[in-house]
């Protein structure tokens, strides 16, 4: 008789928690929209009202092509995450935590951009091409996690995911590595790929 009560709390615990994870999901999808509403927010504050002058319709101008730049490229990492967690059936804890550590360095984006438009030294494009790097990474970290969870029963089509998640991530590696050092001897060749690029795939997409 415990041992039987005991296999009813279990399960139920178990059944409770699988619903927790869809709530979970859920929650972390209205989270991350939030959050990047925010973040396009305060791009849109920072804009300056145009002054009469020259110089005052420059840098006005000057700040929305920063907002216009950063918008994109925060909506193509957004969208990126929408399709990653649209095949979620339910939100792990170590998803939470890459999601989270994903938005941090994303909140980093709209300032780097602005930085190395109005400064494009080798170090504004570095540090430009290191937080890429980092919100690109644990864009793929949350990318794989989610096929793992969608090919979960099928080990072939999750073997050759694993393969093409690896090559993802060598790729990505790669990249950036080459745009790092094109940024140390090429500041403003480096600028560009880092504000067309992710607006090319935003469109691809």
């Amino acid at each position: 008789m415990a041992n039987k009560n005991m296999e009813t709390i279990h399960n139920t615990i178990k059944e409770v928690r699988k619903n927790d994870a869809a709530r979970l999901k859920e929650h972390l999808d209205v989270f991350n929209d939030a959050i990047i509403a925010i973040f396009i927010t305060i791009m849109v504050l920072e804009v300056p009202l145009p002054k009469d002058s020259p110089a005052g319709y420059f840098e006005f101008f000057s700040s929305i092509a920063i907002f216009l730049i950063s918008f994109f490229i925060v909506a193509s990492f957004w969208y990126n995450l929408h399709n990653a967690f649209s095949l979620f059936k339910g939100i792990k804890k170590g998803v939470m935590i890459l999601d989270f550590f994903f938005l941090a360095f994303l909140a980093l984006i709209p300032i780097m951009t602005k930085w190395i438009m109005v400064d494009a030294s080798r170090w504004s494009i570095l540090s430009m091409g290191i937080v890429f790097l980092l919100v690109n990474i644990f864009r793929l970290l949350i990318v794989n996690q989610s096929h793992k969870e969608l090919w979960a029963a099928n080990f072939t089509t999750k073997y050759e995911t694993d393969s093409k998640f690896v090559v993802m991530v060598i790729e990505t590696i790669v990249i950036n590595i080459i745009l790092i050092i094109i940024a140390w001897f090429f500041p403003l060749v480096a600028m560009v790929a880092y504000i067309i690029l992710p607006i090319m795939t935003f469109i691809s997409n």
